[in-house]
Protein backbone atom coordinates (compact mmCIF):
# COMPACT_ATOMS: atom_id res chain seq x y z
CA UNK A 1 0.00 0.00 0.00
CA UNK A 2 1.16 3.62 -1.05
CA UNK A 3 -0.14 6.35 0.41
CA UNK A 4 -0.60 9.72 -0.96
CA UNK A 5 -2.49 13.50 -1.11
CA UNK A 6 -4.47 14.73 -4.33
CA UNK A 7 -5.29 17.96 -4.07
CA UNK A 8 -9.42 18.54 -5.13
CA UNK A 9 -10.36 22.01 -4.23
CA UNK A 10 -8.15 25.03 -2.87
CA UNK A 11 -6.69 23.90 0.89
CA UNK A 12 -8.29 20.58 0.04
CA UNK A 13 -6.12 17.46 -0.11
CA UNK A 14 -7.36 13.80 0.35
CA UNK A 15 -5.02 11.37 1.33
CA UNK A 16 -5.63 8.51 -0.55
CA UNK A 17 -4.01 4.43 -0.35
CA UNK A 18 -3.16 3.24 -3.33
CA UNK A 19 -3.12 -0.89 -3.29
CA UNK A 20 -1.42 -2.56 -6.18
CA UNK A 21 -1.66 -6.69 -7.13
CA UNK A 22 1.85 -8.05 -7.53
CA UNK A 23 2.68 -9.02 -10.92
CA UNK A 24 2.64 -12.69 -11.46
CA UNK A 25 6.15 -14.19 -12.90
CA UNK A 26 5.44 -15.67 -16.18
CA UNK A 27 7.02 -19.37 -16.92
CA UNK A 28 6.81 -18.82 -20.67
CA UNK A 29 6.40 -15.83 -23.27
CA UNK A 30 2.67 -15.11 -24.45
CA UNK A 31 2.14 -13.13 -27.26
CA UNK A 32 -1.61 -12.48 -26.43
CA UNK A 33 -1.68 -9.68 -23.63
CA UNK A 34 -3.37 -10.38 -20.29
CA UNK A 35 -6.63 -8.93 -19.90
CA UNK A 36 -6.75 -6.31 -17.05
CA UNK A 37 -8.91 -6.78 -14.31
CA UNK A 38 -11.37 -4.12 -13.38
CA UNK A 39 -9.80 -1.45 -10.29
CA UNK A 40 -12.01 -0.29 -7.62
CA UNK A 41 -12.25 2.99 -5.52
CA UNK A 42 -13.45 2.50 -1.95
CA UNK A 43 -15.47 5.32 -0.29
CA UNK A 44 -16.34 4.72 3.92
CA UNK A 45 -19.72 6.54 4.58
CA UNK A 46 -20.47 9.08 7.38
CA UNK A 47 -18.04 9.08 10.51
CA UNK A 48 -15.49 6.50 9.01
CA UNK A 49 -12.63 6.66 7.20
CA UNK A 50 -10.34 4.63 4.63
CA UNK A 51 -9.47 2.37 6.99
CA UNK A 52 -12.76 0.49 7.12
CA UNK A 53 -11.93 -0.59 3.43
CA UNK A 54 -8.46 -2.36 4.50
CA UNK A 55 -9.59 -5.90 4.83
CA UNK A 56 -11.77 -5.85 1.61
CA UNK A 57 -8.78 -3.85 0.06
CA UNK A 58 -6.70 -7.01 0.15
CA UNK A 59 -9.12 -9.79 -0.70
CA UNK A 60 -9.64 -7.95 -4.03
CA UNK A 61 -5.97 -7.33 -4.11
CA UNK A 62 -4.95 -10.64 -3.34
CA UNK A 63 -7.30 -11.80 -6.54
CA UNK A 64 -5.70 -9.40 -8.85
CA UNK A 65 -7.51 -5.89 -8.50
CA UNK A 66 -6.03 -2.77 -8.14
CA UNK A 67 -7.65 -0.87 -5.40
CA UNK A 68 -7.78 2.62 -3.87
CA UNK A 69 -9.10 3.88 -0.78
CA UNK A 70 -9.89 7.57 0.19
CA UNK A 71 -10.67 9.69 3.09
CA UNK A 72 -13.00 11.82 2.26
CA UNK A 73 -12.29 15.52 3.29
CA UNK A 74 -13.10 16.14 7.30
CA UNK A 75 -12.18 12.03 7.38
CA UNK A 76 -9.16 10.59 8.42
CA UNK A 77 -5.66 12.31 7.23
CA UNK A 78 -7.43 13.90 4.48
CA UNK A 79 -8.16 18.02 4.82
CA UNK A 80 -10.52 19.36 7.31
CA UNK A 81 -12.09 22.46 6.11
CA UNK A 82 -14.58 24.65 7.46
CA UNK A 83 -16.64 23.59 4.54
CA UNK A 84 -19.03 22.63 2.42
CA UNK A 85 -19.38 19.07 3.53
CA UNK A 86 -22.57 18.59 0.99
CA UNK A 87 -23.00 15.39 -1.62
CA UNK A 88 -22.22 17.51 -5.01
CA UNK A 89 -19.02 18.60 -3.08
CA UNK A 90 -17.72 14.99 -1.82
CA UNK A 91 -19.07 14.00 -5.53
CA UNK A 92 -17.12 16.53 -6.72
CA UNK A 93 -14.04 15.82 -5.04
CA UNK A 94 -14.46 11.83 -6.13
CA UNK A 95 -14.53 13.41 -9.86
CA UNK A 96 -10.93 14.93 -9.88
CA UNK A 97 -9.39 11.83 -7.00
CA UNK A 98 -10.43 9.41 -10.03
CA UNK A 99 -9.36 11.62 -12.91
CA UNK A 100 -6.17 11.81 -10.59
CA UNK A 101 -5.60 8.63 -10.09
Amino acid sequence: MQTQRIRVADGVELAVDTWQAARAKRTRPTAAKEPRLPSFVLIHGLASNARLWDGVAAGLVASGHSVATVDLRGHGRSSKPDGPYGVPTVADDVAILIAGL
